[in-house]
């Protein structure tokens, strides 16, 4: 699949898995559910979403991927950090960070910072690279 394609796909399966996250398990419907079946709808659909765009990212070069995995890794640890910190104390503000985590890292703004952070990135290698034929 083409890159313009691939990204548009992807966007859209990001903001339908993260409306359906929030909508019916990240809500006032949520009680419908038991805590435990909430708590792994919401770590598949942050490792979906980590997964979309680590398949979307690997066409382009190997540090950008990195980064992004990088960056889910690290908020996956603080995740599940404060889901522990959480059930041992039943502190408010922990568990605040934790959804607040959960939320932004599951809809699709950190997918379009990256997308935009690529683009900038491509669009200073050609300023650099014209520059350089200019002085050549």
């Amino acid at each position: 699949m083409k890159g313009r394609a691939l990204f548009i796909i992807s966007l859209l399966v990001i903001i339908l898995a993260s409306w359906a996250n929030v909508d019916y398990f990240g809500s006032v419907r949520s009680n419908t559910f038991s805590p435990v079946v909430n708590q792994v709808v919401h770590i598949i659909a942050f490792a979906l979403t980590g997964f979309i765009g680590y398949v979307n990212w690997r066409q382009h070069e190997k540090w950008i991927n990195i980064l992004w995995l990088a960056l889910y890794g690290v908020v996956l640890i603080l995740f599940l950090t404060s889901g522990v910190l959480f059930s041992m104390t039943h502190s408010e503000l922990i568990k605040r960070i934790g959804v607040g985590l959960r939320n932004r890292f599951t809809e699709p703004l950190p997918f379009l910072v990256f997308y935009l952070f690529i683009a900038l990135t491509k669009q200073l290698a050609r300023i650099g690279d014209n520059n350089k034929n200019k002085e050549g």
